[in-house]
């Protein structure tokens, strides 16, 4: 419809939906790139700390652990 029709002029012409849906693409690879970069941290982080990180929630459960029943 364009400007002035029913729509009131706010209807997306073929270009700027084009440019909608490239700027959607590049948000999701972005995403994509940040998520990825997120599962690497957290596997090294694992590799590093993750039989310390264990132990301590183990020793921590022990020290406050109690029966409510």
């Amino acid at each position: 419809m364009g400007a002035g029709g029913r729509d009131g002029g706010l209807a997306a012409t073929g270009s700027l939906a084009a440019r909608a849906v490239s700027v959607l693409v590049v948000t999701e690879i972005n995403a994509l790139v940040w998520d990825g970069t997120r599962v690497l941290a957290n596997a090294l982080f694992l590799g590093f700390f993750g039989v310390k990180v264990i132990r301590v929630l183990k020793r921590f459960k022990k020290r406050f652990y109690w029966n409510t029943g």
